[in-house]
């Protein structure tokens, strides 16, 4: 990759980490307004939060990595997100399944 692409692409990472930290602190935002059946909506929020505080650490720590010239961070940051996101699908499904 060359040097602006990638400082390009790390502060777009560092922007979407801390847009998903500040939602995950804040725990208000778009993100948060799917309907789901009352019995599990206060545990699919938490749980929701937890995941976006965990994704926003790495997109931001990957951002930081990448703009000081950690080329393989980039690689390796994005390979765990998709691997998160995987994770907590199943994770979600598993756990409300009888919502759902």
């Amino acid at each position: 990759m060359g040097g602006s692409y990638n400082q390009m692409i790390a502060i777009v990472m560092m922007f979407v980490g801390a847009l998903f930290l500040y939602f995950s602190i804040t725990g208000d935002g778009k993100v948060y307004e799917k309907e789901y059946p009352k019995a599990m909506k206060e545990d699919a929020k938490k749980m929701l939060r937890v995941f976006l505080l965990v994704i926003g650490i790495i997109a931001l720590g990957t951002g930081l990595l990448v703009f000081f010239n950690y080329e393989s961070a980039y690689w390796l940051g994005l390979v765990i997100i998709i691997i998160s996101i995987i994770v907590y699908y199943f994770i979600f499904r598993s756990r409300f399944k009888k919502y759902l």
